[in-house]
């Protein structure tokens, strides 16, 4: 059995290598041949028919197309372009233009124009108004206008030699009278006791007697005197009081002044202004 086992192997063998010479091949490959195993031979099997080996169509060989090689192409070398080197343009240094210094112009001191000095316009000084008695040798100015009455002391009418004056000087009743040459003191005491005589009424009382100061006498005057008195009602209330002067001037003529009032402030007022105003000639 198993010699007609190796006698088909080298059969198939044999044909394997006809087919190989019909058609040579770069490269045979021998195809492995199975080899029936020892243990299967040693067993004793019922004899078979000894097998026809088939034939095996050949195996077709495959033609090998030769791989085309490929060209190489030759990679282009690139051209080294030079890198432009930047001219170096040089940096114009820039020119210092010198800053143009300011010219200082002078502030204009202003001309000082001088501010027009108003003119003053005196306000009017409101015509004051007066009374003057200058008709028998002297003056006497009283201020405001007022009512002057003029009678005869040893004549019938008011003269240079002699004469009286009587008018209302604003609340004092005022009496002026001259006469000739006379002793200062019978004028003044005459004087009193006139007025005394004349309000029989009412009771008076002599306050002061004094002289004239020099700074004080009526212009033209030499010497003078004064008496002060207080007149009082029957009840003992006061009813006024007056002020009499007597004065000689230098022309020899002789003055006499009396004021009276209820007031003693105005009347001191009164009489002083009174003889401020008077004057011996005119």
């Amino acid at each position: 059995m198993s010699r007609g086992v190796l006698a088909g192997a080298v059969v198939f063998l044999a044909l394997l290598a006809a087919c190989s010479q019909t058609e040579p091949s770069p490269t045979s490959v021998p195809t492995s041949t199975a080899i029936p195993s020892l243990a299967a031979a040693q067993v004793p099997s019922t004899p078979t028919p000894t097998a026809v080996p088939t034939q095996i169509p050949p195996t077709a060989t495959p033609t090998l197309v030769p791989t085309a090689t490929p060209t190489l192409v030759p990679t282009a070398t690139p051209t080294l372009v030079p890198t432009a080197t930047p001219t170096l343009v040089p940096t114009a240094t820039p020119t210092l233009v010198p800053t143009a210094t300011p010219t200082l112009v002078p502030t204009a001191t202003p001309t000082l124009v001088p501010t027009a000095t108003p003119t003053l316009v005196p306000t009017p000084t409101p015509a004051v108004s007066y009374t003057e008695v200058n008709s028998y040798g002297f003056e006497l100015i009283v201020d405001g206008t007022v009512s002057v009455e003029s009678l005869g002391l040893l004549q019938d009418e008011a003269r240079e030699e002699d004469g009286i004056v009587l008018f209302e000087y604003e609340g004092a009743k005022s009496t002026l009278l001259w006469l000739g040459d006379t002793d200062l003191d019978e004028l003044l005491f005459d004087t009193y006791n006139q007025i005394v005589e004349a309000q029989s009424d009412l009771a008076f009382a002599l306050i002061s007697e004094r002289i004239i100061e020099e700074n004080a006498l009526p212009v033209g005057s030499s010497e003078g005197k004064t008496l002060t008195f207080v007149s009082t009602a029957a009840s003992g209330d006061v009813a006024g009081g007056g002020i009499t002067g007597v004065w000689k001037c230098t022309t020899g003529r002789v003055f006499s002044l009396t004021v009276t009032g209820s007031d003693p402030v105005v009347l001191q007022i009164r009489f002083k202004r009174l003889l401020d105003g008077f004057s011996c000639s005119l």
